[in-house]
């Protein structure tokens, strides 16, 4: 990744997911790649346009390393990014890509989301392939 604050970028990363119960006894593994255009680096907080943002408050959990560009949690250190256009994921239900219906099958009502806009990613550094 870029270390120029603002930069547009295209970044992918891999994310595993927990399946419901009966399917990860079933040896069920699930996992997803998202592809974005994104920036990273960006404080909003100067911008008097975007003074409602919601990133601008407190971090809903972690702390922040190096403001604005990365934080931890648990040990873990995590890069955030601003989808500016295209996100696209892939879906996979043990290595074998999927739709998007089937893979939600396997998972806990609760770990269903919507698609909706994202305005801003927090992505563990290790799960960045590009």
């Amino acid at each position: 990744m870029e270390k120029r604050n603002g930069a547009f970028q295209s970044v992918t990363w891999r994310s595993e997911k927990t399946a419901a119960a009966a399917h990860k006894k079933a040896g069920i593994t699930l996992a997803t790649e998202t592809t974005a255009t994104v920036r990273a680096g960006i404080d909003f907080a100067n911008l008097a346009s975007e003074k409602e943002r919601e990133e601008i408050g407190a971090l809903p959990w972690g702390e922040w390393e190096h403001f604005p560009h990365t934080l931890t949690h648990k040990g873990e250190r995590y890069v955030r990014l601003y989808p500016s256009g295209n996100v696209s994921t892939r879906y996979f239900v043990n290595g074998q890509e999927t739709t998007r219906e089937h893979f939600q099958s396997f998972q806990r009502p609760s770990d269903v989301s919507s698609s909706g806009d994202k305005k801003c990613f927090n992505v563990k550094e290790s799960n960045l392939i590009d």
